[in-house]
């Protein structure tokens, strides 16, 4: 996380990963790379995902699967 989240538990973001990019501004980067040259000057571009998975998947999962 790059914002304070504080209904976050802090203990649990060494469990956190991310899969595309290593940093925020590697995925803007990216985006940027996708869109059209021209776009209006006060756009405002975002990124924001959010991938979950139930327990019970976490512990029928392989390692493969929870790495993909």
């Amino acid at each position: 996380r790059e914002r304070e989240t504080p209904n976050a538990n802090a203990e649990r973001t060494p469990e956190n990963y991310c899969s595309v990019s290593e940093s925020t501004d590697q995925a803007m980067g990216r985006v940027r790379e996708l869109l059209p040259e021209k776009r209006r000057k006060d756009a405002v571009l975002a990124v924001e995902y959010v991938m979950t998975a139930s327990p019970e998947w976490w512990k029928e999962a392989t390692p493969q699967q929870q790495a993909e």
